[in-house]
């Protein structure tokens, strides 16, 4: 059934959920301004290949290992800051070890240059990161675009909901986790917001919309709980991989809490499937009390689980498939150096792994029947209201 928006309402969401999330990130980030504060290291200055000079390759041999390298000298002229314009000379170094830089420097390329000072007062310029963002950006255009195109107006509502959601996450969870704060706490905030503010900006406030946020909850609060307690029976400590134990080791004043830190992936990874589930089934109910008003709180709830059965095989599948696709580099390292499958499974990056996919598929299958009862509550009451108006 499609709802005119009222105008004044959805803009006064959009409007709020702007100040909240400003005011929570002031909060969030507290006086240490960690989100916009240059920390450790710098990227360098954006420069551009000008011409390469030179490309040396070096063998050297040790015992029973080879060790190869490859050095190419090129002049770059700087694109930004005080040198902007200026053309100096530059380094790559690819070498068997590193495995850095694979991509060797050409023509036109774009890249950041840092500088290696030397005893004489004088600046060595080392090849960097290439320049990816633009074509990022890019990207996030003609994905912006083809939501207006195929969406219209509700691909706009779509648009606008995700930067709040980029901005609740980036501007809000992310600051108030490196600050020390309560992970948790924050982590069920966040997604308190992204829920309601979501289903707001897209659906309104209606009913399909307070059925599928409380479906969704629910869901979310079955993943995070199960996280808390495998979490414990597991003797997770958090140090999972070597971006933890730098994250542990950079500023221990800050005691980042590692399991709070698990705990929030599990949640804002599950968050979106089980909206996705629980707006899919409240939709699908509404539809169908449209068509037949007189369904019984039973047949709905029914109608509802069967519903869910269909979408629940694909969507546990997109949650795990996304876990393993994101770290099947290192499963493959892992078991290549593993005797048996039992001991990789023990191993507790990949036992952390396995614990979000299933989580998550876990929440998944609660916000099925959560969505359903909610669903038949809040439309039970409106059709007793209105058989009592018509008496």
């Amino acid at each position: 059934m499609s709802v005119k928006r009222r105008p004044l309402p959805y803009l006064l969401t959009i409007l709020l959920s702007c100040l909240v999330l400003y005011g929570a990130g002031k909060l969030a980030d507290g006086p240490d301004n960690f989100l916009f504060t240059q920390r450790t290291g710098e990227q360098g200055t954006k420069a551009q290949v000008v011409d390469v000079l030179s490309d040396e390759d070096t063998t050297q041999d040790y015992e029973t290992v080879s060790f190869a390298q490859r050095t190419i000298t090129f002049r770059a002229k700087f694109l930004e800051g005080d040198k902007k314009g200026q053309v100096v000379r530059a380094t790559q170094t690819m070498d068997t070890l590193q495995m850095q830089a694979v991509h060797a420097v050409e023509k036109g390329d774009k890249l950041y240059l840092t500088a290696a000072h030397k005893a004489d007062g004088s600046d060595d310029y080392i090849a960097g990161n290439f320049v990816r963002e633009n074509w990022l950006l890019g990207l996030v255009a003609v994905f912006f675009l083809l939501m207006l195109l195929f969406g219209r107006m509700q691909g706009l509502n779509t648009i606008l909901s995700l930067v709040l959601t980029c901005a609740a996450v980036f501007t809000v969870l992310v600051p108030a986790i490196a600050s020390g704060r309560n992970i948790y706490l924050w982590t069920v905030l966040v997604c308190l917001f992204i829920v309601v503010m979501t289903l707001s900006i897209i659906t309104g406030f209606t009913r399909k919309s307070a059925a599928a946020a409380l479906g969704c909850l629910g869901g979310v609060c079955v993943a995070g709980l199960l996280t808390v307690f495998m979490n414990s029976a597991m003797k997770i400590s958090g140090l999972v991989d070597e971006d933890t134990f730098m994250l542990a080791s950079q500023d221990p004043s800050r005691n980042l809490d590692l399991l709070g830190i698990i705990f929030a992936a599990i949640v804002i990874g599950a968050l979106g499937a089980t909206m996705d589930v629980s707006m899919s089934i409240s939709s699908s109910l509404e539809e169908l009390l449209i068509k037949v008003p007189n369904m019984s709180f039973i047949e709905l709830l029914r109608s509802g689980l069967r519903i869910g059965r269909d979408i629940m095989g694909t969507m546990a599948n997109t949650l795990i498939l996304a876990y393993v696709g994101s770290s099947l580099s290192l499963i493959l390292l892992m078991l290549s150096y593993q005797n048996t499958t039992a001991s990789l499974f023990n191993l507790e990056f990949i036992a952390t792994e396995v614990l979000q996919a299933l989580a998550g598929s876990i929440g998944i299958l609660f916000t099925i029947p959560l969505t359903a009862i909610s669903t038949g509550l809040l439309y039970r009451r409106r059709q007793r209201r209105l058989q009592n108006e018509q008496v």
